[in-house]
């Protein structure tokens, strides 16, 4: 069994021996394509992500996930992102950073975040490498969130402190070697089986994850690359984690052929496991830095079972005027499975294309398909309970900017599974201001509404976003929902306050707190989150 212990105590030192240098991020993930109301990212909980993490992508645009799948997280913006963000890298190592939400005076040392032209992941030749001492990169967080809601009349609350360590050296030994490890753990602190009944005793945890411990070897660009311990194959997102090892050739400056082995580790607990074999090989073609396509296979088993074999394709072109991503798997059923569904068939494909015409003319286009798949987790399942049915989803949007400083993105969705009756439409119109009142303020409304033969809503959010005095970065946002039900003539109205302030208090650390208030029909509850970080 591999000894995490060891691999965390050893990251602890290295992190008490002072190696302050920042390096950029090499692997870092990318954003799928944008909705109506969301942003799809190419990772999940495979990678560490979990719902409220803020995903920082600059100075003024961030993320926080509304809810994650295994290998994809589907996450709701705060500010909504314009189609332009779309192949962008989110840098991995600052998943769980409030933001510097700040457009106007910077802080006096900008964020280790940087700026997306740095996040090249492409490995330099060993010649050109100078001789350095080693250094380190990452964060160091703990947490403490505090809730209190009322659920049919009844009060409850509760903590859940934690922590966060994100780590990388990227030269360990020598210029060749280095060791990454990403580890999340949380005291959980929850009603009994999450029913909220105070007749049931609360179910208290200490929930240790870790998503990543590995170490890594590279000769240089148009050599090898060997990983091995626990992580996730970069360019492959879709194989989630992996326990085992990795050997990658790079032949020239564009391609690069993998494959990969090992099991699958247990996602309840994050626990090493031998009885989840994986194997994987991929293909990789870059040219230049806007233009990459890869593609692999995938073969997942359990017990000596199959539980999938698929292929997975990614593209991604962009350039200043234009981009185009693509991403999917195709299954391939045999034994068991060929005898439930089709030999070979889609089981998901995310479409998205920009055009920029002129800075305020921007349309994009985005669509996916989902079905679901059998695994060895859900063989048992009698067919028809399975649930067979896909669905298909197309969004449509203009992005404008003008050099007022005012910015519109308008949209309009289709969504539909097959077999049913009816498909749901979504419309979606957000408006804002860069310098709203004074340099480095900004105002953004964003109105969101969902309509069906059954039910139907809308969202509307107002947020301001600055500097206050002592460099104290400031979001606030008021949020109103209404929503009917089954026919009902009447709607339901909820109401969310919410307040994050952020300071970067020393050399690197900072400090950050939010506060969200919800009152209304199916909201009663207060959430205090407070965290102190240390970025190195």
């Amino acid at each position: 069994m591999i000894n995490f212990r060891s691999g965390f105590i050893a990251s602890l030192l290295l992190f008490l021996a002072g190696f302050h240098q920042v390096l950029p991020a090499q692997d870092a993930p990318k954003i799928q394509y944008i909705s109506a109301d969301h942003v799809y990212l190419n990772i999940g909980m495979d990678q560490g992500v979990q719902v409220g993490d803020t995903l920082h992508l600059n100075e003024t645009d961030f993320l926080v996930v509304v809810s994650v799948s295994s290998s994809r997280a589907a996450t709701l913006a705060n500010r909504p992102l314009p189609a332009s963000f779309t192949n962008l890298p989110v840098p991995p190592a600052y998943l769980t950073i409030i933001a510097n939400r700040a457009t106007g005076k910077s802080a006096e040392k900008p964020l280790p975040a940087g700026g997306f032209e740095q996040e090249k992941w492409t490995r330099e030749t060993t010649a050109k490498k100078k001789k350095r001492e080693p250094v380190v990169r990452g964060l160091f967080q703990v947490q403490q969130i505090h809730q209190s809601f009322t659920v049919s009349g009844k009060s409850f609350s509760y903590n859940q402190p934690g922590y966060t360590l994100y780590l990388t050296v990227p030269e360990l030994f020598n210029e060749n070697w280095g060791f990454k490890i990403r580890y999340r753990a949380l005291y959980n602190n929850l009603p009994y089986g999450r029913d909220y009944d105070p007749d049931k005793s609360f179910l208290s945890s200490f929930d240790n994850r870790v998503y990543e411990v590995s170490t890594f070897y590279s000769s240089g660009e148009g050599g090898a690359f060997f990983q091995a311990g626990r992580f996730s194959v970069r360019t492959l997102w879709s194989a989630g984690i992996i326990d085992g090892a990795l050997y990658e050739i790079q032949g020239t400056k564009t391609w690069r052929v993998g494959v990969v082995g090992g099991s699958s580790p247990d996602y309840k607990e994050m626990a090493f496991q031998s009885r989840n074999p994986k194997y994987g090989l991929y293909a990789q073609h870059r040219s230049g830095d806007n233009q990459t396509e890869a593609i692999g296979w995938i073969g997942e088993y359990q017990n000596g079972t199959l539980s999938r074999e698929f292929i997975s394709h990614d593209i991604s072109w962009y350039s200043d005027r234009w981009s185009w991503s693509q991403s999917g798997d195709i299954d391939i059923n045999r034994g068991w499975k060929g005898q439930r569904d089709p030999a070979v068939i889609l089981s998901n494909l995310n479409l998205y294309g920009r055009y920029r015409f002129s800075d305020w003319i921007q349309p994009y286009a985005s669509g996916n398909i989902r079905r679901p798949v059998w695994t060895a987790d859900s063989r048992s399942v009698a067919d028809t309970l399975f649930d067979r049915k896909y669905q298909q989803s197309l969004n449509l949007g203009l992005r404008s900017d003008f050099k007022s400083g005012f910015y519109s993105d308008g949209s309009v969705g289709y969504r539909h599974r097959n077999g049913d009756p009816f498909g749901t439409l979504y419309l979606g119109l957000q408006t804002g201001v860069r310098n709203f009142f004074q340099s480095g303020w900004s105002a953004n409304s964003h109105t969101s509404g969902y309509f069906n033969e059954i039910y139907g809503g809308w969202t509307q959010t107002f947020s301001l976003a600055g500097m206050l005095p002592f460099e104290i970065n400031s979001f606030s946002s008021v949020t109103i929902q209404g929503y009917t039900l089954g026919g009902e003539s009447s709607v339901n109205l909820d109401y969310l306050f919410s307040e994050s302030l952020s300071r970067q208090v020393l050399d690197r650390i900072y400090l950050s707190g939010t506060t969200e208030w919800g009152m209304g029909e199916t909201l009663d509850l207060f959430r205090l989150f407070l965290s102190a970080s240390y970025r190195f």
